[in-house]
């Protein structure tokens, strides 16, 4: 982060450092033992622009917690909704077809690309869907870190305020604390909706809910 007065210096890897991390780690798999999972994370991909692998690269997804694997899984869990047509019939019946929704969708800017490939596809099958996608700088703890769990209210405050945010604003639930109700530096959902004059949602980090909070609809525990 940027708060490092008094303390050694560290850099980020480059581009062609963290591509050569992710060669280490194939040639390393090659003999490592079953009960072995070694697998670079998502930001060594991001950050050599390769192609994040698929789910099989990442085995039982041990390192989940920790980011390892969660751009592969959330792409797979979204290919397979969209590839489901009789959920996809079902919310097509659900969805208001008078006039559009418009909504604001927040996240990190490591996801930022992801995103942009799901909103994309939501918008051809709902053609009055209107999703505006907005990646937070972090301003707080510096632009080197990206994740939606770090990020802050009043970032997310300053960042979109001003800009036309549609019916909500739709935020990662990964951005509020677990032991609580708030953002890292404290601040609630509520007071977020106040200071930016729309309802906020909080959106868990899974296709299904993901899709549900886009299209404004309320799971009753009958969709799969």
């Amino acid at each position: 982060t940027k708060h490092r007065e008094g303390l050694c210096a560290l850099r980020g890897f480059t581009k062609d450092e963290a591509a050569a991390v992710i060669d280490c780690f194939e040639a390393l798999r090659c003999c490592a033992p079953p009960e072995v999972s070694l697998c670079a994370s998502d930001e060594f991909f991001l950050l050599a622009q390769r192609e994040i692998p698929e789910t099989e690269y990442y085995g039982e997804f041990r390192q989940l917690e920790n980011g390892v694997g969660m751009w592969a899984l959330l792409r797979g869990e979204m290919r397979t909704v969209l590839a489901d047509e009789a959920l996809l019939e079902g919310l097509r019946r659900r969805f208001p077809p008078q006039g559009e929704r418009c909504v604001t969708l927040v996240t990190g800017k490591a996801a930022e690309a992801l995103l942009r490939s799901f909103v994309d596809e939501w918008q051809k099958l709902w053609y009055n869907l209107k999703i505006s996608l907005r990646g937070i700088e972090n301003h707080f703890f510096g632009e080197a870190i990206t994740v939606a769990g770090l990020l802050t209210g009043a970032d997310i405050a300053a960042q979109l305020a001003g800009l036309p945010l549609g019916e909500e604003v739709l935020l990662p639930a990964a951005c509020l604390r677990h032991e609580g109700d708030l953002t890292l530096d404290g601040m609630t959902p509520a007071a977020l909706s106040e200071a930016l004059g729309v309802p906020v949602r909080l959106v868990e980090n899974s296709a299904l809910p993901l899709l549900l909070a886009a299209l404004g609809i309320e799971d009753n525990g009958e969709i799969t």
